[in-house]
């Protein structure tokens, strides 16, 4: 029922993406809640298996978008004298795992 899911959660204007990382087929929600993935799911008589909702950070999202690049090297810095690790905002998504399509 992905498929179903999918149009429902993108007739409300959500942005939605696929993600079988995990092994199973999956939508990743962004910017929504659980309850409102759940209440249109609900809504249309749409199962769902799992819904979770999973937090990561902007550097997690940076760091999976540039892997291992790096544009600018500062020199003559010791990174272990006084380094300081700036805090980061988080961004909300929610994984919805639908049942049999």
């Amino acid at each position: 029922q992905l498929d179903a899911l999918r149009s429902v959660l993108l007739s409300q204007g959500l942005t939605v993406r696929e993600d079988g990382s995990g092994g199973a087929p999956a939508l990743v929600v962004v910017d929504s809640t659980t309850d409102v993935i759940g209440g249109l799911a609900g809504s249309q008589g749409i199962v769902l298996h799992e819904l979770a909702s999973v937090q990561g950070s902007l550097e997690d999202a940076f760091m999976k978008l540039t892997g291992d690049d790096v544009q600018y090297h500062a020199s003559g810095v010791d990174p272990g004298a006084g380094a300081h690790h700036a805090n980061t905002q988080q961004a909300n998504t929610q994984q919805a795992m639908g049942g049999a399509p």
